[in-house]
């Protein structure tokens, strides 16, 4: 996961800001934060903000991809602005039938006051048929039968990430439905012990570096065959933005989401 704070050049500044620290990208300083820490503005100006949430922990569905917010233009003026870093969801644990957890929101406040956040991804399912994904920024993926968890929860606008997958409609061990992304649904396993469901696509932002990156992607749905056919599968791949493939085999652990993208599990 990761967020950029991005003070404009001069020429676009309300009276001029200063902060300090930053890395000169083009016309702009760019303040990355990969932990929580705090942003001080001297002046008055404008900024335009990347705010990336942690990925959904994977389990058996992909963990969805952290809630991805731009905003522009944004008014600063003389202050201290807290920005909390979201973490990743865990996975879940094997042989307890638990999902893995939702990521973190991150959130930029003054003092107590949420000013901006996005959400964490939504967990991926366990196994159990009948499981749904968890809710998130982008939802994670579902388990056999079950549909996956909604996107943009809490609601925003524009969105900032899409549902998950639905799980094969088959007995226990059918694949499972890969977690959403920033910019696309995850997708639906492929039959019920065929591949899982591939994780929604990320979102691209080019304020870190002046190219083009991608966040926020779903984590792929794990696959499992069957005893009789094995035991093995074809895991779901990940979404561009960080998303984890999802696991090959009924005991075989997935792909963590890329870390500092705000990928799911």
């Amino acid at each position: 996961m990761s967020f950029m704070l991005v003070p404009q050049n001069q020429s676009r500044k309300l009276g001029g800001i200063s902060a300090a620290g930053g890395t000169q990208v083009g016309n702009f300083m760019v303040h990355v934060y990969l932990q929580t820490d705090p942003f001080v503005v001297e002046g008055a100006g404008e900024v335009d903000i990347l705010l990336v949430g942690g990925g959904g922990g994977g389990c058996y569905g992909g963990g969805g991809g952290g809630g991805f917010r731009q905003f522009t233009n944004v008014a600063v003026s003389s202050n201290t602005y807290t920005v909390t870093v979201g973490a990743g969801g865990l996975g879940g644990a094997g042989g307890t039938w638990a999902s893995g957890t939702n990521g973190s929101e991150s959130k930029i406040a003054i003092g107590s006051s949420t000013i901006y956040s996005s959400a964490g991804g939504g967990g991926g399912c366990a196994q159990v048929p009948g499981h749904i994904g968890g809710h998130g920024g982008s939802g994670g993926g579902g388990a056999a039968g079950a549909i996956g968890g909604n996107g943009n929860t809490p609601a925003t606008s524009p969105v900032q990430g899409y549902n998950g997958g639905t799980g094969g409609a088959g007995g226990e061990g059918a694949s499972a439905g890969g977690g959403g992304g920033a910019s696309s649904v995850g997708l639906p396993s492929q039959s019920a012990y065929g591949p899982g469901g591939a994780g929604g696509q990320g979102a691209s932002n080019n304020y870190r570096t002046g190219s083009n990156q991608s966040y926020s992607g779903g984590g792929g749905g794990a696959s499992w065959t069957g005893g009789e056919l094995g035991g093995w599968g074809t895991g779901g791949t990940g979404g561009s933005g960080g998303g984890g493939q999802g696991g090959q085999g009924l005991s075989a652990s997935g792909t963590n989401g890329t870390v500092n993208t705000g990928g799911g599990a």
